[in-house]
C-alpha cells in the first residue's frame, strides 16, 4: 500500500490489529499516527512513576500499565474491535479489569500520564488532551522533561481544568482520583 493511501484511509482498532506493522501506531478518528520511541529520560521517569504507583495500588483495585492499547468507544464505534480512536498513553491507571480486554483497555482509564517529548508535544497537549476529556479520563498528567515540571488536569463534564502544578522537586504529589495517592518526584531525574 502506498504511503499517502495508508496515511488518508480510516481504520478501526479490528482492522488495525490485523496489520503486520514495523512500529506502534495510535488511532485517531481511523486514523493511523506512528508513535515515536521514548527517549531515556523517557524511560526512566516512566519507570519510576510506575513503580511506585505499584507500590502505592498493591492490593487495591486499580492498576498502573505502561503502553497499554487504551480504546475510546464513541457512537460510531460500538465495540473494541470497531473502535476508530486508539491511544497508547504513557502511563494508564485503570479501576475497572472488566475493560481489560486481550492486551486493550476499552473505555476511559481513571488516570493517565503523559511525558512529553519534541516530536509528541503537540499530540499530548492537543489532541489527546481533548479526546482524554471528552472520553471521560478523570485525571490526566503532562509531564514536561525540558521544564521539570508536571501540570495536573481534572475532568468535569468532559473538560480538562488544570487542578495542581507540580516541579520535579516536589516531595508529595496528589494523585486526586486515586485515594491515599502521593508520589515522590523528586526522584524523576535521578539516574
Amino acid at each position: 500500500m502506498e504511503a499517502r493511501k495508508f496515511q488518508e484511509e480510516k481504520y478501526t482498532y479490528g482492522q488495525y490489529l490485523a496489520m503486520d506493522l514495523d512500529d506502534r501506531y495510535e488511532l485517531v478518528d481511523g486514523a493511523l499516527i506512528r508513535k515515536t520511541r521514548p527517549s531515556i529520560a523517557h524511560q526512566r521517569i516512566s519507570r519510576k512513576l510506575i513503580a511506585q504507583l505499584d507500590r502505592i495500588l498493591d492490593g487495591r483495585r486499580c492498576e498502573a500499565f505502561q503502553e497499554i492499547d487504551v480504546a475510546f468507544i464513541d457512537d460510531s464505534c460500538q465495540d473494541e474491535n470497531n473502535v476508530c480512536t486508539m491511544f497508547v498513553p504513557d502511563i494508564s491507571v485503570v479501576c475497572d479489569k472488566d475493560k481489560l480486554k486481550d492486551g486493550c483497555y476499552v473505555g476511559p482509564p481513571a488516570v493517565i500520564f503523559e511525558i512529553l517529548s519534541k516530536s509528541t508535544a503537540g499530540m499530548d497537549k492537543i489532541v489527546k488532551y481533548n479526546k482524554y476529556a471528552e472520553a471521560g479520563v478523570n485525571e490526566y498528567w503532562i509531564i514536561s522533561i525540558e521544564e521539570e515540571s508536571i501540570m495536573v488536569y481534572l475532568n468535569e463534564n468532559g473538560i480538562f481544568y488544570p487542578k495542581a502544578h507540580y516541579p520535579f522537586s516536589t516531595t508529595e504529589a496528589t494523585v486526586f482520583s486515586l485515594k491515599d495517592c502521593t508520589l515522590d518526584l523528586s526522584v524523576l531525574l535521578e539516574t
